[in-house]
């Protein structure tokens, strides 16, 4: 039983350590991507012209470095807080399925925006998943301030222009909240997604 434990405990460390390494790569490629940043933005002529991979990469690039830093530390924090409960696989299939939620909720939803750049609201819903999955596993510390102080910084924001014009000249750009907000959507879908998923594979295996 001790082994047993112990090999258990071996498993779950190393499954931390790994998640926080391809965090790390993450980090380093979205540092590389900012050189192609005029190529990969959220552009709405260029999508409507067959560009179609900027509803995904537009999330990738940034209006200037302060703006990604402060996402790189976003995701840092993904690492010092979750990495217990966010395997990777379910780490990449939330990159992915957030992002593609927060370009397609901006092009279709947001025609007034015509450009768009960062990964905040992929990283909104990011935390949702990752809090979420912490809640289940009875990490109360890490998962409820999150669950609430996501959805809390949103209303925040909306009653505070004078803050969200503070960040804005900072990154140079206007704040798209409505990426903020598709990618709370996305993060909470996909968390009662999860959540059915291993409901339903709990129950076949029994």
């Amino acid at each position: 039983m001790n082994i047993d434990k112990q090999l258990f405990t071996k498993n779950i460390t190393k499954m931390n350590a790994s998640l926080c390494w391809h965090l790390l790569l993450l980090s380093l490629l979205l540092i590389l991507f900012q050189a192609f940043q005029s190529e990969l933005l959220f552009q709405r002529n260029s999508i409507n012209e067959g560009q179609l991979w900027r509803i995904l990469t537009g999330n990738w690039v940034h209006t200037n470095y302060y703006h990604l830093l402060m996402n790189l530390t976003g995701l840092g924090f993904i690492c010092l807080l979750f990495k217990d409960h966010f395997s990777i696989k379910h780490f990449y299939i939330s990159l992915f399925m957030t992002t593609i939620a927060v370009g397609l909720g901006l092009y279709f939803f947001s025609p007034q925006l015509m450009w768009y750049a960062g990964l905040s609201g992929a990283l909104y819903g990011l935390y949702i998943i990752a809090a979420s999955a912490a809640l289940k596993n009875k990490d109360y510390i890490a998962s409820i301030p999150i669950l609430i102080a996501i959805p809390a910084k949103l209303i925040w924001d909306s009653q505070h222009n004078d803050l969200i014009d503070s960040s804005a000249e900072l990154i140079g750009a206007p704040i798209a909240t409505d990426a903020h907000i598709y990618g709370l959507i996305a993060g909470i879908m996909l968390s009662i997604f999860f959540a059915l998923s291993a409901i339903i594979v709990s129950r076949r295996s029994h």
